[in-house]
């Protein structure tokens, strides 16, 4: 995934790829931003760690700034979430 977002804006000075393992803390020099976009990456770590991303995250967006998460699949609840389609999008709970 991150060569091919090389080869997308290879010629772009805008850009800039960095790439951290993100069982690490963020890095701190990294500024504030407007948006900050996570899409199949945080749903591997544990769940202590993604609550630590979470407000290292937060802490670097700009005032009204916007975090998205495009892949929360899982939590430490005892209790599942299942999403189903059918005239739109319903999220049912189920016991485990």
């Amino acid at each position: 995934m991150l060569n091919e977002f090389r080869r997308e804006f290879l010629n772009d000075d805008t850009i800039k790829i960095i790439e951290h393992d993100l069982t690490y803390p963020l890095p701190t020099n990294l500024g504030k931003f407007d948006a900050i976009i996570s899409s199949f990456a945080i749903h591997h770590l544990m769940y202590n760690r993604k609550r630590d991303l979470y407000s290292e995250l937060f802490s670097m967006l700009k005032p009204g700034g916007i975090f998205c998460n495009l892949d929360h699949i899982s939590s430490e609840s005892k209790t599942k979430s299942i999403f189903q389609k059918s005239n739109g999008t319903k999220a049912y709970r189920q016991r485990t």
